[in-house]
């Protein structure tokens, strides 16, 4: 729960040569120590309470128990925790000045509420083998934890991640120039080069599953016949493919470099084949296969067209983070923000947000 700040702007800081508290100095019996500030953004305050819960969810998700670490990697996580709810308080703050309209910040609230229902209270039915709301509310009491609580923040994570989308939109889009500018600087990056490959299928039939070679060429016959009249490879190859279930499934595609299939007469065909033509029957030590080359690509660093969605995503990502960092430290400028944990290792000041 989040409160107004005491009028006389009071927050307990710990100096630089004191230890920053642990967050498990808070129990259930301890009520004031949890109501305790353990941070103030402009006229909110967040509770040392509500930080604790923030941290315990942190570690129960990355399947850890807070009495398993230690108190210095307690107060790490708090450190980062604490930035993120003093950054979210800041969103929310500034998106009740600017939209001022208490009924867009109704709607808002109310989209956030139904998305929770939506989407998010199903799930939380499902890992806790609960039939209804109610009984998950008991289920996660027992385990210390609050269904209102959970509720609540995600409440405010989805207005501030609103709020941060409006500000950014129209100012995160990537133009084609750009993305041109850093493909040529990075084509020859290691993640960017790409080995020779061939992408192609294969209708294969195994003598082994015969009673004789010949019964296996006979069949391998009949399929090409088939292809000959038009029928679609990649059906034939799910339906009649004697080979692995998994290329089978896959209408028998495969993407291999050139040499490296296990057939040195199919190595052959697909490395000369014309583009999706079927070949003639093709007999190894103990299969037939019949196959069509889909695509060849030579070694070397990768097409801008190969890259291109790959790119547009980092530099969308790149503007996202700039104009968020710069949307964050406008709003930072004019509120006031202390924690408890100003001057010391944990300081979230440190962060670099």
């Amino acid at each position: 729960m989040r409160r107004s700040a005491p009028r006389d702007g009071a927050v307990r800081q710990v100096s630089a040569t004191t230890t920053a508290p642990a967050v498990d100095v808070v129990d259930d019996a301890n009520w004031k120590e949890a109501g305790r500030a353990a941070a103030r953004v402009g006229d909110e305050v967040i509770t040392l309470r509500e930080l604790v819960a923030a941290v315990k969810e942190v570690i129960r998700k990355q399947g850890g128990k807070p009495g398993q670490l230690s108190r210095e990697e307690q107060n790490t996580i708090a450190k980062y925790v604490l930035a993120s709810l003093i950054e979210r308080t800041l969103l929310i703050q500034e998106a009740k000045h600017q939209l001022k309209d208490e009924k867009q910040i109704t709607r808002l609230q109310d989209a956030a509420d139904k998305y929770w229902r939506d989407e998010e209270l199903s799930p939380l039915l499902r890992q806790n083998f609960a039939e209804d709301e109610t009984q998950l509310k008991r289920k996660l009491e027992e385990a210390g934890r609050s269904l209102d609580a959970m509720k609540h923040t995600f409440r405010q994570e989805f207005l501030a991640h609103v709020f941060m989308q409006q500000k950014l939109s129209g100012k995160i889009a990537v133009g084609l120039p750009e993305m041109l500018e850093y493909y040529n600087k990075h084509v020859n990056d290691k993640e960017n080069l790409r080995s020779a490959a061939i992408v192609w299928r294969e209708i294969l039939v195994d003598k082994a599953r015969h009673a004789s070679p010949a019964e296996a060429r006979a069949k391998i016959d009949a399929l090409l016949l088939r292809l000959r009249k038009g029928e679609d490879f990649a059906a034939l190859a799910a339906a009649e493919s004697e080979g692995p279930s998994r290329i089978k499934a896959d209408g028998g595609l495969m993407e291999t470099a050139p040499g490296s299939y296990i057939v040195a007469e199919v190595n052959q065909a697909i490395e000369s084949l014309p583009l999706n033509a079927a070949s003639d029957v093709i007999e190894g030590p103990s299969s037939f296969h019949i196959v069509r080359v889909e695509s060849r690509r030579a070694g070397g660093p990768a097409s801008f067209a190969e890259l291109q969605d790959k790119i547009r995503r980092v530099l969308q990502a790149e503007k996202t983070e700039h104009e968020r960092r710069a949307l964050l430290a406008t709003i930072r400028k004019k509120t006031f923000i202390t924690t408890i944990f100003d001057g010391t290792e944990s300081d979230p000041r440190q962060i670099s947000r």
